[in-house]
């Protein structure tokens, strides 16, 4: 029986526990502990409840470090002392080494880092991971599997975390905000707003799946739209001209410089 315990137990803990359920896998057992426990009390009783971390540490191997960037330290020390090789931690914390946790854990045991996102509340999501050199293949193939049951699981290096981040991890919101500009325009020229965000949301998932599934170039892609003196192209120009592309590339290495600052 392989038994996984969530070190606080918020939206993307929440994911990963209702993906292995419903992968109905008889043979993992899930516990979280989190001081407010309500998204724990919303899976009645399929997840069990820990007292605290030191008994979800004591009952699991496969300790998911799921808290807030902020709290690492506060809840870490707590559970070092009962930390021991046969543990693996899985951090989802961005830009948090693991060389820090660690250091917190003194080296006691196996430390992986992962970068999943929020489509995993909808079993789509896009989760890097690195393996680490002391780690088991059992346990690193485990711990891919269960981030499979929610979406796609891709290894990166372990030095590039938070130069993903931008590309899977914080992308989300850039594409959020990119429908909501374009849904609150359409409502500015008479259109509904559900209407407007359905046409948007449903176009993004055709261009995605252009983009995975032709053998087209993205510049090509985009030439397919372009007709030479067409609306398309006028309106690429004028993105152009007000920077919308510097604007992209300087958020994205924001978005990079934001996680070191974090990982300090």
């Amino acid at each position: 029986m392989k038994k996984i315990g969530f070190l606080g137990f918020g939206n993307m803990a929440s994911a990963i526990a209702k993906g292995i359920l419903a992968a109905d896998k008889k043979d993992i057992t899930i516990s979280a502990y989190d001081p407010t426990p309500i998204m724990i009390d919303q899976l009645n009783r399929r997840v069990l409840k820990s007292d605290s971390a030191l008994q979800l540490v004591d009952n699991n191997k496969y300790i998911f470090l799921s808290v807030k960037p902020q709290m690492l330290l506060e809840a870490l020390e707590p559970i070092v002392d009962h930390l021991t090789s046969e543990h693996v931690i899985i951090s989802i914390l961005a830009g948090v080494t693991v060389e820090s946790i660690r250091k917190i854990v003194n080296d006691s045991c196996v430390v992986i880092r992962t970068m999943p996102n929020i489509p995993l509340l909808m079993s789509l999501g896009v989760t890097a991971i690195a393996k680490p050199d002391n780690i088991s293949d059992s346990d690193y193939s485990f711990v891919k599997e269960v981030f499979g049951y929610v979406g796609s699981v891709y290894e990166i290096e372990s030095n590039r975390f938070n130069e993903v981040i931008p590309i899977n991890g914080s992308s989300p919101a850039f594409v959020y905000l990119f429908a909501k500009i374009i849904t609150e325009q359409a409502v500015k020229y008479g259109f509904d707003y559900s209407l407007a965000l359905e046409m948007i949301s449903k176009t993004l998932i055709g261009s995605a799946k252009m983009m995975l599934e032709t053998d087209k170039t993205l510049d090509e892609l985009i030439s397919m739209v372009s007709s030479k003196g067409g609306t398309t192209v006028a309106a690429l120009e004028k993105m152009q001209e007000d920077g919308f592309v510097t604007s992209l590339e300087n958020g994205f290495t924001a978005c990079i410089n934001r996680a070191y600052e974090l990982g300090k």
